[in-house]
């Protein structure tokens, strides 16, 4: 894939097109073609065609640097050596000579260079995760599926059968697919399976995959489009001056030739001037032009040198500014310097805060549990709470909400068996692996997951969930949901999610319900109406405070809710027609009747100096508009120690 935007052939014309669509090079050409004319010029050509020639000069080389630096990362990129399974063995090829059914092998952290299928990968979930950063701007991790299950790279190779794709789309959403093996049935393939070019790939070893589309068809490159041709306002505005100049000199000219016409009436003055006679329109003609050359210097030459001369230091300087570089390698970079002096007329700026404005590194920091707020300081701080609460309904949610938090999420825990240390954990959200690092810390640790058997070491003991459900987090639904068969048997719905999409499904509570007269051995499936209360508070002031806040809610299943449910959400995913509504509506039914079990509160701190910067643009007059889906506070509780560059609309 190639981003530069010119080559040998079209570099001269696409040149000249951009320099003579600015007014001053149409005039500077038109001077010299006047000065080029004997019968008119009272001056030398050679100082107006020296000039426009200095002019596409110090253009050429300007555009010629830029496009180099383009293409030298197109290089750099398409050059990138990637591994190639053949019959022969392994091969390291370069990412431009990559082609439609080839199979590729990935490692953790490597770009992936073409369009794959995944085939198999290093995880015994037969899945894999990407960074899609590159793509649409978002920072959490997307998994994506092996089309076989448990394959590994030898099987891979010896796969055989026709992969049939659609046409290549520019929707990064949407794929369509089938894979043919002889004497099996076709077996269809979607998004979820496919890797696309500009991804990364994290926490997994390695990934196998076939190329879908290669270069100019990848999804990737069918969303790029050429480099446009970059017309400043500046440039805009120098053209209507310009224009307004040249009507002026217009009228200046004309009088001039008025006067000089009257002048030559007298017929003894035209015989002295011309030393002959002409006729009097040719004399106006010739006149007008004679001093139309002769005031070429109302527009100065210099006007357009010195603007692109200026404009490429200021883009080196851009480049070079210590204060603008991250590290040796990560600096600001001026893709094109015509559009330097737009940077002081920018109005508004739109912005996303999570990875833009903060770290995305997230901490827990407090719960909210029976209306109770506990600030996770440390160990076992949300373990207290289990064991010394003063009400048994307490102590059973605080087990509860630390068994969900171990349980509710898309994060792998890796294991050293050897080491014998606790696991690490990655997970697509940085939210999930904050709350799974923060149920480890209170002795809820989850151990991993071998097919759909979650392992869950309490205190020590090791308790294994049969996993029947598991429904991601989506922006739509603001929430996950995870089925689970407990140890005892019971099957527990989890869910987490936005306190505006939990807290309409609890369970409504009574005017006589209250959890203290709730049995002290089994969690009272209704929230009262104090704690709900307290909750509400407790989110109130964690938005207050700049916290990231999700709900946390359960319900016990019976056999027979359960197998009804089921074989009814078997037969809506069966559908052709219709099958994401019929889904949804199935879910909606189902995450209903909740019991609150408490909210999270996690700390996602700003980028070093961002207050700072977004202060200095208000002072500039640069309007800011921030979207967040966090909770919004009430007016009273205005966060104090949110940048003050911001108001709440």
């Amino acid at each position: 894939m190639w981003f530069a935007r010119y080559t040998l052939w079209s570099f001269a014309p696409k040149l000249l097109y951009e320099q003579f669509r600015r007014a001053t090079s149409a005039y500077f050409l038109l001077i010299c073609i006047l000065t080029s004319i004997k019968e008119v010029s009272p001056v030398d050509p050679f100082t107006s065609w020296a000039g426009l020639i200095f002019i596409l000069a110090v253009a050429a080389v300007r555009e010629a640097y830029e496009d180099y630096l383009r293409l030298k990362a197109d290089i750099k990129v398409n050059n990138k050596k990637y591994t190639v399974l053949s019959a022969q063995g392994e091969a390291v090829t370069r990412s431009y000579t990559l082609r439609v059914g080839d199979l590729v092998r990935l490692h953790d952290h490597e770009r992936v260079p073409v369009d794959l299928v995944v085939l198999a990968t290093s995880r015994p979930e037969s899945d894999c995760f990407v960074e899609t950063a590159q793509l649409d701007g978002e920072s959490n991790l997307k998994r994506r599926a092996a089309a076989l299950k448990g394959m590994t790279p030898s099987q891979a190779l010896s796969l055989r059968g026709e992969l049939w794709c659609d046409v290549p789309s520019a929707d990064l959403y949407a794929f369509k697919a089938a894979l043919h093996r002889p004497d099996e049935p076709p077996l269809a393939l979607d998004e979820t399976h496919l890797l696309l070019a500009g991804t990364t790939l994290k926490h997994t070893d390695w990934v196998v995959g076939i190329v879908a589309y290669a270069g100019p068809e990848t999804k990737l490159a069918l969303n790029l489009k050429l480099p446009p041709s970059k017309f400043s306002s500046l440039d805009r505005k120098l053209n209507k001056y310009i224009a307004l100049i040249f009507v002026f000199k217009l009228g200046l000219v004309a009088a001039m030739t008025l006067a000089n016409f009257f002048f030559n009436q007298d017929p003894q003055a035209r015989l002295v001037l011309d030393g002959g006679s002409r006729p009097l329109w040719l004399d106006a003609v010739l006149t007008f032009f004679t001093y139309f050359a002769l005031m070429n210097y109302l527009i100065p030459l210099s006007l357009v040198v010195t603007l692109d001369v200026v404009r490429f230091c200021q883009a080196r300087f851009v480049e070079w500014d210590r204060a603008l570089q991250v590290s040796e390698h990560h600096h600001a970079t001026a893709k094109t310097s015509n559009l330097n002096d737009e940077l002081a007329l920018v109005s508004y700026v739109l912005t996303d805060k999570t990875g833009t404005l903060t770290e995305n590194d997230m901490r827990f920091r407090k719960a909210a549990i029976a209306g109770q707020v506990v600030e996770d300081s440390g160990h076992d701080a949300l373990l207290a709470l289990v064991d010394h609460a003063p009400a048994p309904q307490s102590r059973l949610l605080a087990d509860a909400y630390l068994r969900a938090l171990a349980l509710a999420h898309q994060a792998e825990a890796r294991l050293d068996e050897a080491a014998a240390t606790a696991p690490t954990y990655a997970a697509p959200s940085p939210d999930d692996e904050a709350l799974v690092t923060a149920a480890q810390r209170n002795r809820y640790e989850y151990r991993g997951r071998m097919g759909t058997v979650a392992t869950v070491r309490v205190r020590g003991q090791d308790e294994r969930y049969e996993v029947l459900l598991d429904v991601a987090f989506t922006s739509a639904r603001a929430r996950m949901a995870v089925v689970v068969r407990a140890p005892d048997q019971r099957r527990l719905l989890i869910v987490k999610g936005s306190d505006a999409a939990i807290l309409p499904r609890l369970t409504k509570p009574s005017a006589s319900s209250s959890s203290s007269s709730s049995s002290s051995t089994a969690l009272s499936p209704v929230t009262s109406a104090r704690e709900l209360h307290d909750t509400e508070q407790a989110l109130n002031t964690f938005a207050s405070q700049g916290l990231r806040t999700l709900v946390v809610a359960q319900r016990e299943l019976t056999d027979t809710q359960w197998q009804t449910w089921q074989t009814r959400y078997a037969a809506a995913s069966a559908q052709l027609q219709g099958r994401e509504a019929a889904v949804e509506a199935l879910l909606e039914e189902l995450e209903r009747d909740l019991t609150l079990l408490g909210v999270t509160a996690i700390e996602d701190r700003l980028q070093a100096s961002v207050p700072q910067t977004l202060a200095t643009l208000r002072r500039a007059g640069v309007k800011i508009w921030m979207v967040t889906g966090d909770r919004v506070c009430p007016p009273s509780l205005a966060p104090s120690s949110a940048p003050r560059a911001l108001t709440l609309l």
